[in-house]
């Protein structure tokens, strides 16, 4: 049994962290987000997996980050998709995108977090469809068996790590950003994590995803 103040248990914790954490941590070295990608896969018992999940996860994601930072999360709103302010969320490191167990905001139908904006430190709130995207833009893009994607190539992505491929249309535009239509809208596009195409088992390159669009 592996203990929650144990180096995998931080790493874990660590290796979970959205764009807003990230942010915060300030962590530049993908390498090592590599690296500690592994200790994630081989280093964890399924017991200890099998048992952190959904908001309890969270929570030791926000202690942690909050102890590794030495500063506390700042309150701000939740807000629904047009803006309007629905209550008070506890500090952005406490969600996720898609999150919909912990909110504490009575609602009609069930909510879930759509976006998480460590600009305004709002929280926005929608339902299960408001989370689905055809479209994703990504920049920092590294191109390995292509030299560029000036022309639309039909390809497969994988937009985190678990998830499966899907069929989808890559390009880069002038600036060198990379565009990516699904062929199906994908639930809970995460911006800073990456997006990886593939050409069958050929890795065709990928990004860090900056938006994504409807």
């Amino acid at each position: 049994q592996i203990e929650h103040n144990t180096k995998y248990a931080r790493i874990f914790l660590l290796l979970r962290c959205r764009l807003s954490y990230l942010e915060i941590v300030q962590i530049e070295d993908y390498a090592r987000i590599f690296l500690l990608l592994q200790f994630h896969d081989h280093a964890l018992s399924r017991q200890f997996r099998r048992r952190e999940h959904g908001a309890s996860l969270i929570k030791k994601h926000a202690k942690f980050i909050e102890q590794y930072t030495g500063r506390k999360s700042i309150p701000g709103d939740f807000v629904d998709t047009e803006g309007n302010i629905l209550g008070k969320h506890k500090g952005i490191i406490h969600y996720t995108l898609g999150q919909r167990r912990g909110l504490g905001i009575p609602a009609a139908s069930r909510l879930y977090v759509c976006d998480i904006s460590p600009k305004t430190n709002q929280v926005v709130l929608g339902n299960n469809e408001d989370l689905f995207h055809s479209e994703l833009t990504a920049t920092k893009v590294n191109l390995i068996s292509s030299e560029s994607l000036k022309e639309p190539m039909r390809l497969k992505a994988k937009i985190r790590y678990r998830h499966p491929e899907q069929e989808a249309v890559a390009w880069q535009t002038e600036d060198g950003v990379l565009h990516v239509r699904f062929d199906k809208p994908q639930r809970a596009i995460t911006r800073g994590q990456a997006v990886v195409l593939y050409d069958g088992d050929i890795v065709v390159g990928g990004g860090v995803i900056e938006n994504c669009i409807k």
